[in-house]
This record gives structure tokens, sequence and C-alpha cells, in this order.
């Protein structure tokens, strides 16, 4: 395991700690899951349900990357269903980091993943400035 896929390991874990709300977290890449944190008892789908998702996240992040150098970097994007909301983080490389959260919580709460994320961008030589 390189010290990129490490980090990510430990973001995840980091991040499933800052609030008991938040029943998934992971990073993706490319349409496949690099690093995850899941709570017990949290149903994800499997085989192709899954994979059609993995990559519709991706998209959601990408497209509106597309329009960073007329209004700056994405910090996050949100998908709101049922269960809860998914928050969409973009990382360096291409990869994204998923945070989706059953129950209320505050926009500090995001502020703290994303200083997580920069916490290990700069680790790793990733920042995205």
């Amino acid at each position: 395991m390189d010290l990129v896929t490490r980090e990510y390991e430990s973001l995840c874990e980091g991040v499933a700690e800052l609030a008991p709300s938040i029943i998934v977290s992971a990073v993706l890449s490319r349409g496949k899951v690099l690093a995850s944190r899941v709570r017990p008892g949290i149903f994800i789908p499997e085989g192709k349900a899954l994979d059609k998702i993995l990559l519709q996240l991706d998209l959601l992040v990408g497209i509106p990357r597309t329009n960073e150098k007329a209004f700056g970097k994405v910090g996050y994007v949100v998908v709101n269903h049922g269960s809860g909301d998914h928050i969409l983080f973009p990382l360096e490389g291409g990869h994204v980091m998923v945070v989706s959260v059953a129950g209320p919580y505050t926009h500090q709460l995001i502020q703290n993943v994303q200083r997580a994320i920069q916490d290990v961008a700069v680790r790793t030589g990733q920042s995205r400035s």
C-alpha cells in the first residue's frame, strides 16, 4: 500500500469519527473505491449498481470542475436523497471524497472535513492550490 492510499485510509477513518451522523466516508478514483469506512448495518449496493453510482459521483464533481477557471476551485457538491446527504469533495489526481451523512449536521462539519482533506494533501504533496 503506497503513502497516498494509507493517508486516504486514515482520512476516511478520521472523517468517520467527526460525527455519529457520518455513515460512510470513502475516497474514489475513476469509479473505484480506494479507501472507505462504512458504519455497521449501512446498506451499500453491490455489483453493477455500485459501479454505476461510483461513476455518477465522479461526474457530479467533474461537471462543476470544468468551470473552475471562471469561478475558482470547487469546494464540495451536495446531493440530497431521502436517506441523507452525500457531500462530495474533489481531491487532487481526479479523486473524490464522499461523506454520507444521515441526520442533521452543520456547515462546521463540512469545514472540518475540508480541513482533514487539506492536512492529508499537505502531507502527501497534493495540495489543491
